[in-house]
């Protein structure tokens, strides 16, 4: 999320027109999958303008490393944590669910049931499941994939 300033508004044209010229080339909205750079196209302008334009406004303090005790989690991986973890994932299992136990104690209520995958009492079932899982969402990224050739 930006923020900015309305006497920043040549940076945000600037940002549009970079957008207008890129994207219509890319025909699956602002992602680009078949990057070998960066796949998401509108952050990857944002940033180059962020670094090089003159119009560019000045950035804040980055200040989510004050903390140290303190985690932002946002899980770009599939599966996502409620669906399974993965060998890769599991090292954030402990810090993934510190927060689910703070909401839980809070009383904030959740937009769904609890999946088992987020309940500690499976902690040892969860573990014991990731390589399959990791597995069962490749498979399944291959044969979407799969799929989408044959489509063509």
């Amino acid at each position: 999320m930006f923020i900015i300033h309305r006497k920043h508004r040549a940076f945000l044209e600037l940002f549009k027109d970079q957008i207008d010229r890129i994207l219509p080339r890319i025909k699956s909205g602002v992602t680009d999958s078949g990057s070998f750079a960066y796949r998401y196209t509108d952050e990857a302008i944002m940033n180059s303008l962020l670094c090089f334009s003159p119009e560019a406004p000045l950035c804040a303090e980055y200040r989510m490393d004050r903390h140290i005790d303190r985690a932002y989690l946002h899980f770009s991986f599939h599966p996502k944590p409620w669906q399974g973890w993965t060998p890769e994932t599991w090292k954030y299992y402990d810090a993934y669910l510190e927060v689910v136990d703070y909401c839980l104690k809070q009383g904030l209520q959740m937009p769904n049931p609890l999946p088992w995958t987020l309940q500690r009492r499976y902690r040892l079932l969860c573990h014991i499941l990731c390589v399959p899982i990791r597995e069962k969402a490749r498979l399944q990224r291959l044969l979407k994939k799969i799929k989408q050739k044959f489509k063509k």
